[in-house]
C-alpha cells in the first residue's frame, strides 16, 4: 500500500523492529475505527483520530504484506544428503522457473479487456493480488482474483477439495514438529 517493496520493508518493518512494545500485526487482532459522533467534519478530535487510524492501518498492511504474502522463490532440498535438512517441495523446477509463477507481470491500472476479463493493477511482481481491506481484517496470507469464468471456479474448487482431503501427518513428522517447536 506504501510503496514498492524497499521502500516499505525498509521504512516500516526495520524502525518498528527497533520500537518498543511492537506487536507484529499478524500476531494481533485488528482495530475497529474510532466513533464518529460528528458526521466528518475533518476538524474535530474524533475525525482527526479517524485518520491516524487509517494511517495506522497502512502501515499495518504494508507489514503484514510484508511478512505473509511476499513469495521468494527456493529450491527442492529433496535431493539432499544432509540428514538435518527438512525435506521441502520448493517451488523452482529443474529449469530454475518458479512453478507459483512468479514473478507476475506488471499491470499500472485495473482495466476491463475486450473479451471482459478483469485485470487487477499490480505493481510488485512477488505479491499475490490483494485487497487491503481483506488482507487487515483477515491477517495473513491473502490472494484475490476474480472468478468470471466456470474454469477458475472449477480450478478453485478442486484446489479447496484437494486440501481438505489430503492425509494426515505421518507420526514421526508430528514428533519432528513438536521437537522442532520445544527448541524454539
Amino acid at each position: 500500500m506504501g510503496g514498492k517493496k524497499n521502500a516499505a520493508s525498509g521504512a516500516s518493518l526495520l524502525t518498528s523492529l527497533v520500537e518498543e512494545g511492537y506487536e507484529a500485526p499478524t500476531e494481533t487482532l485488528p482495530e475497529g475505527p474510532p466513533p464518529l459522533s460528528c458526521g466528518g467534519c475533518q476538524y474535530c478530535c474524533d475525525c482527526e483520530a479517524r485518520l491516524r487510524w487509517r494511517e495506522k492501518i497502512k502501515g499495518d498492511i504494508d507489514d503484514i504484506l510484508l511478512r505473509s504474502n511476499l513469495h521468494s522463490c527456493y529450491a527442492s532440498n529433496k535431493g539432499s544428503s544432509s540428514s538435518s535438512q527438512k525435506v521441502s517441495k520448493g517451488c523452482t523446477n529443474a529449469d530454475g522457473v518458479c512453478t507459483a509463477r512468479f514473478p507476475r507481470v506488471i499491470v499500472s491500472e485495473s482495466v476491463v479487456t475486450e473479451n471482459g476479463h478483469i485485470v487487477l493493477k499490480k505493481k510488485e511482481p512477488m505479491l499475490n493480488t490483494f485487497t487491503p481491506l481483506v488482507t487487515y481484517l483477515l491477517r495473513g496470507n491473502t490472494d484475490v482474483t476474480s472468478l468470471m469464468s466456470g474454469t477458475a471456479v472449477k480450478a478453485v474448487v478442486m484446489y479447496v477439495t484437494d486440501y481438505i482431503t489430503k492425509q494426515g501427518l505421518r507420526t514421526y513428522q508430528i514428533f519432528d514438529t513438536i521437537m522442532d517447536t520445544m527448541k524454539r
